[in-house]
């Protein structure tokens, strides 16, 4: 499964940067193209206290796939069990890592728009 997450994280160089920014070794997490039915994009397992694995559809686009990786990568940082007896728990979860995940996607991109604006947006 190891050698799956290195050619994972070379199809996708995004997903690098995510673990980096959200401060989690990649070794840690294991991530599992996966062809899901219905409208699930993406699953959190915890398979063991050593196992987890974050499985995402295949048929993503790497924008989308990143989205739903950070999605399940915040689960993982915020959240210690993968299933919901309590739906307004689930709720109240899904909220909080939906917002984790806007600021590890926001700082993914504010690189970029820090390099934007040392640049120069004048052209002389």
């Amino acid at each position: 499964m190891q050698e799956r997450h290195a050619s994972v994280a070379q199809e996708m160089p995004g997903v690098v940067d995510l673990f980096r920014v959200a401060v989690v070794d990649p070794a840690e997490v294991q991530l599992v193209p996966f062809l899901f039915s219905g409208s699930t994009k993406g699953a959190l397992l915890r398979a063991s206290a050593t196992e987890t694995y974050i499985l995402y559809d295949e048929r993503l686009s790497e924008e989308e796939a990143l989205k739903v990786i950070a999605h399940e990568l915040s689960h993982y940082l915020l959240h210690s069990r993968d299933f919901y007896l309590d739906r307004k728990r689930r709720i109240q979860e899904e909220k909080e890592a939906e917002a984790l995940t806007q600021e590890l996607l926001g700082k993914l991109v504010q690189p970029s728009r820090t390099a934007k604006s040392t640049t120069g947006g004048s052209s002389s």
